[in-house]
Protein backbone atom coordinates (compact mmCIF):
# COMPACT_ATOMS: atom_id res chain seq x y z
CA UNK A 1 0.00 0.00 0.00
CA UNK A 2 2.47 2.33 0.71
CA UNK A 3 4.27 1.73 -2.73
CA UNK A 4 0.84 3.44 -3.98
CA UNK A 5 0.76 6.19 -1.82
CA UNK A 6 4.01 7.29 -3.20
CA UNK A 7 2.84 6.97 -7.08
CA UNK A 8 0.27 9.22 -6.30
CA UNK A 9 2.21 11.65 -4.82
CA UNK A 10 4.80 11.00 -7.89
CA UNK A 11 2.36 12.15 -10.29
CA UNK A 12 0.90 14.82 -8.18
CA UNK A 13 3.97 16.64 -7.97
CA UNK A 14 5.40 16.07 -11.55
CA UNK A 15 5.49 18.80 -13.99
CA UNK A 16 2.78 18.83 -16.38
CA UNK A 17 4.97 19.41 -19.46
CA UNK A 18 2.88 17.44 -21.61
CA UNK A 19 -0.28 20.03 -21.29
CA UNK A 20 -0.46 22.97 -23.32
CA UNK A 21 0.92 26.40 -22.07
CA UNK A 22 -2.29 27.58 -23.32
CA UNK A 23 -5.55 27.08 -25.11
CA UNK A 24 -6.10 28.25 -28.83
CA UNK A 25 -8.09 31.07 -29.18
CA UNK A 26 -10.71 31.94 -32.18
CA UNK A 27 -8.02 33.77 -33.95
CA UNK A 28 -5.63 30.78 -33.49
CA UNK A 29 -7.79 28.45 -35.75
CA UNK A 30 -8.66 31.28 -38.28
CA UNK A 31 -4.61 31.53 -38.90
CA UNK A 32 -4.32 28.21 -38.53
CA UNK A 33 -7.09 26.67 -41.16
CA UNK A 34 -7.07 29.71 -43.07
CA UNK A 35 -10.90 30.35 -42.85
CA UNK A 36 -12.43 33.67 -43.78
CA UNK A 37 -13.43 35.60 -40.47
CA UNK A 38 -13.56 34.74 -36.63
CA UNK A 39 -17.66 33.98 -37.26
CA UNK A 40 -16.95 31.10 -39.18
CA UNK A 41 -15.41 29.41 -36.54
CA UNK A 42 -18.66 29.69 -34.40
CA UNK A 43 -21.06 28.11 -37.43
Amino acid sequence: MASRRLAVADVATAPRAALPSRYLTPDDLVAMFDLPSVETVYQ
